[in-house]
């Protein structure tokens, strides 16, 4: 799309919002209920590992806008890590007052709001306030990377996070003991996610060739995205039928999902176009959107158990749980981003959601 607007990031931030809600719902727990029978829960599974992409694609994003911008760390520091700083007290206070209002007290207020814990779904507002402490040094890791660099990361990442899980969960299977491996030993840019996928974000955003892009990033991107999901869901199918469910190898590829997904979104929103009213209205509607997400992420965990039954209530106790699940998450969005685009017109709230 037409100007320096980054349109897929729009794109890949609509969705990121979109798949926490999903990961919210009963939907992403469905696999291992055995409600669809043994075909159906591979096909949920899929879709679960397919949700997890969530916080990643989050900061995949944060490294393409933040990594490669040239200005003065002060504004990291006396800008935006206070500007997000205050973002996470108050979504701590809205959560705390709306369920404790009548119970109100300051002392476990201010001890949930250093814990982190006043919502355990707001993990990622305290993840991304370390990440913003690191953005000046990224900033200059970045600077001189490599492919060479991008590739060794990636397949640093491959075995920490894919091969030696795997290699755990065989070894176990056959009846064998683990392999040792000492936990001493790790690669915090391959294997800490507020490193690993700013860095990659960077990356794919910056340093890939683009110029050169052909049909053949898209499939590839697609061929990516459809192993990893199945090889996840495979061993986690595998894990349930054996012993129990227990959600650990949902995981096993979702950074190459998520940076397949990254790709294939910035081929497709960069594609010569013809210019037309509909494309404008959508480049409207992705902007609009795209700056509520934050607000939508921030409001629904705390608003969900009031905003749920009123969507689906509907539809009455017959209704499948994909179904009202999937019609939750629709509506929700645009109930949500309604809700946050009445707080932007406060003043100062504006700046800071």
């Amino acid at each position: 799309m037409g100007g320096k607007r980054k349109y897929h990031l729009d794109f890949l931030r609509i969705l990121a919002a979109f798949l926490v809600m999903v990961h919210h719902s009963e939907l992403a727990e469905l696999y291992h209920t055995g409600v669809a029978g043994l075909g159906g829960s591979f096909v949920l599974c899929c879709v679960t590992c397919f949700v997890v992409i969530n916080v990643p694609l989050f900061f995949l994003i944060s490294g393409a806008l933040l990594l490669g911008k040239e200005e003065p760390d002060r504004v990291v520091y006396t800008k935006r890590f206070p500007r997000f700083l205050l973002l996470t007290f108050l979504a701590s206070s809205f959560a705390y007052i709306f369920r404790c209002f009548s119970d109100f007290n300051v002392k476990n207020f201010f001890w949930g709001f250093f814990a982190g814990d006043m919502d355990v779904t707001h993990w990622y507002l305290y993840a991304y306030l370390g990440f913003l402490v690191c953005v000046p040094f990224l900033r200059r890791a970045v600077r001189g990377m490599t492919h060479t660099d991008a590739v060794v990361l990636v397949c640093l990442r491959f075995l920490f996070g894919s091969l030696l899980p795997a290699a755990g969960y065989i070894t176990g299977y056959k009846g064998y003991e683990n392999l040792p491996f000492s936990d001493s030993f790790s690669v915090p840019f391959a294997t800490l996610d507020i490193l690993f996928y700013p860095i990659m974000g960077y990356y794919l955003e910056e340093k890939l060739p683009w110029d050169k892009a052909d049909w053949k990033w898209p499939v590839l991107s697609l061929i990516v995205m459809a192993g990893g999901i199945a090889a996840s869901a495979l061993v986690t199918c595998h894990e349930g039928l054996r012993t129990a469910f227990s959600g650990s190898y949902l995981r096993l590829f979702v950074y190459s999902t998520a940076m397949a997904a990254f790709v294939l979104a910035k081929y497709l929103f960069t594609r010569p176009h013809r210019e037309g009213k509909f494309r404008q209205v959508l480049e409207a509607a992705m902007r609009t959107a795209s700056s509520l997400m934050l607000g939508v992420y921030i409001l629904e965990p705390v608003l969900r158990p009031v905003v749920k039954p009123l969507l689906i209530g509907w539809m009455g106790e017959g209704a499948g749980s994909i179904l009202t699940s999937l019609w939750y998450c629709v509506f929700g969005m645009a109930v949500y981003g309604g809700i946050t685009w009445l707080l932007k017109k406060i003043p100062g709230l504006g700046k800071i959601l």
